[in-house]
């Protein structure tokens, strides 16, 4: 009589079988990200949260502003939780990241 084999990952007295192909998720984190200047006229907001599987802030930008081309990273600065980041700077669930482009006034 034929027995079922455990789901992938579960195990089957001594053996643990290794997870199924096409199982595998993403898993996205939640961010609150805050535009500032002609950014935040681009998006059409100041702030927002996201959920993303993005890792570093490099790409989370890149998927906020598709349209936009590698030229905005030398002007525009990143910031995580009140810091300023590096592009490559990998990001954790719950960060507040805020886009900062060059802005006049006075």
């Amino acid at each position: 009589m034929p027995t079922s084999r455990p789901r992938g990952g579960e195990s089957f007295g001594k053996h643990q079988y290794p997870p199924r192909v096409g199982t595998c998720s993403v898993m996205k984190k939640s961010y609150l990200v805050e535009y500032w200047g002609i950014l935040a006229d681009q998006r059409g907001s100041k702030q927002e949260t996201v959920s993303s599987a993005a890792a570093t802030v490099e790409q989370l930008f890149g998927e906020l502003f598709v349209s936009q081309d590698r030229s905005w990273q030398r002007v525009v600065k990143a910031v995580i939780n009140d810091e300023f980041v590096p592009w490559d700077e990998r990001l954790t669930d719950g960060a507040r990241i805020a886009f900062l482009p060059p802005m006049s006034g006075g």
